[in-house]
């Protein structure tokens, strides 16, 4: 094993102790609060889930804590589809900056008021999903699918 310097052992030192348990499904948990498309900030902006710690931070915050609640060690950003690509079909390309720093910021706020009150570490993980998109293969003859079942494509997302 070599010998690495960490700046900040927290997480790691925490993980040593006890499995940590992240949070559930955040998409699913804004989905049964039933919101309309002014908590998203417009039509335009109707099911960008991303978008709400701008347009509504109520309803990922209620999300935030009714994980709190139960104990999860780790919350994550809701920014699962916050990149420049999906953000753009809501023409909110150039605010991805903004989204994810102020969805960072929330979970942070809400990990630490409930580190303190409960004296458990609470952590912050980003959420990083697909783009729905693909970029176009850049040899015709492999197909791109092949690329995203290989072997070392899979055991690189699972050690993320």
């Amino acid at each position: 094993m070599t010998n690495r310097k960490y700046t900040n052992r927290r997480y790691l030192d925490a993980l040593e102790k006890k499995v940590l348990v992240f949070d559930g499904a955040m998409g699913t948990s804004l989905q049964v609060q039933n919101l309309t498309a002014e908590h998203f900030g417009g039509e335009q902006y109707n099911g960008c889930n991303d978008y709400l710690v701008i347009s509504y931070p109520e309803a990922v915050e209620k999300v935030h804590r009714s994980f709190l609640e139960v104990g999860v060690d780790v919350l994550e950003t809701d920014t699962f589809r916050s990149n420049r690509i999906t953000m753009a079909e809501y023409q909110l390309g150039d605010r991805v900056i903004e989204i994810n720093e102020t969805a960072a910021k929330l979970a942070r706020r809400l990990a630490d008021e409930y580190g303190e009150k409960t004296s458990q570490p609470r952590f912050v993980a980003g959420s990083i999903g697909p783009s729905g998109k693909l970029p176009p293969p850049t040899t015709p003859s492999f197909p791109t699918s092949a690329l995203m079942h290989s072997p070392k494509h899979f055991a690189s997302r699972q050690s993320v």
